[in-house]
């Protein structure tokens, strides 16, 4: 939080109120965190593997921190229609914008593995879980395990 708060400080400041990013020339790292995180270091239970309309792959951890997300952003409160809305839509940009850069990689799995959706879901959960920090043994993923994890 610290770090984070002089990385606001910073770039408010000297970065003409964060119009520009000056904190990564100082050497402060970026955290890009969620709630779904939060509710990790919390020690809430993983849950079912989800695939979500236009979100695309998630857990009910981080699932429900999308949601908190969504009704936490200041932005929402502060700013009137139609802007409060450019962040998702900068995300969902961003989001399309991985997409095309991955294509080859997700057009390998969907077409030739032999289970597209069992070989996108262990590599969505190990890339999730390695973001997460979580090196314990809960870590590991049985493919032919059913989605009622944690129910």
């Amino acid at each position: 939080a610290g770090i984070s708060t002089v990385r606001f400080v910073t770039n408010s400041v000297l970065g003409i109120f964060g119009l520009f990013d000056v904190a990564t020339d100082f050497q402060l790292p970026q955290h890009d965190t969620d709630f779904g995180e939060t509710l990790f270091v919390w020690g809430v239970g993983e849950g079912a593997y989800l695939e979500l309309p236009v979100l695309g792959p998630s857990t009910t951890r981080r699932t429900t921190g999308i949601v908190v997300d969504l009704f936490t952003n200041p932005l929402s409160y502060m700013v009137d229609s139609p802007e409060q809305y450019y962040g998702t839509v900068a995300a969902a940009a961003s989001g399309l914008s991985r997409r095309g850069r991955f294509t080859d990689t997700v057009d390998s799995i969907l077409y030739e593995s032999a289970d597209s959706y069992a070989q996108a879901r262990l590599i969505w959960l190990q890339n999730r879980r390695f973001e997460l920090g979580d090196t314990g043994a809960a870590s590991e993923i049985d493919p032919f395990a059913l989605d009622t994890e944690g129910f």
